[in-house]
């Protein structure tokens, strides 16, 4: 059994991996003179006051991070900034045909090619 948890969480890491990096993408080029230094990203715009010292972290960038204090210090979630980013393979790819399972299949870092298709 913990074999198996371990290989899911390692497929499950390559497909957070890419989203991850399309929403820094996203965050970093709303955000050019943003700066990044020990695994964060420093120097955005705060979604909520709009204070130039928001942060969030590369590794993670689930949550947009305001230590403005005086302002607002807020958490804004990157699902609710950037739902597209968010969207299920069924939502982009549609039900009918394969496509949905093969791009599943094709984030997992899997071949659809070598799987028969019921």
């Amino acid at each position: 059994m913990k074999k198996q948890k371990k290989v899911f969480s390692t497929l499950d890491a390559g497909s957070k991996n890419k989203t991850n990096s399309q929403i820094i993408e996203r965050i970093s080029a709303e955000n050019p003179k943003a700066k990044t230094a020990n695994g964060v990203l420093r120097g955005l715009t705060c979604p909520v006051c709009g204070e130039k010292e928001a942060y969030t972290y590369m590794d993670n960038p689930a949550v947009i991070f305001c230590p403005s204090e005086n302002k607002c210090g807020k958490h804004s979630k990157t699902s609710d900034l950037y739902p597209e980013l968010y969207i299920s393979f069924l939502e982009r790819y549609g039900r009918k045909g394969k496509k949905a399972a093969e791009a599943y299949l094709r984030s997992r870092g899997l071949d659809p090619a070598t799987i028969k298709f019921g």
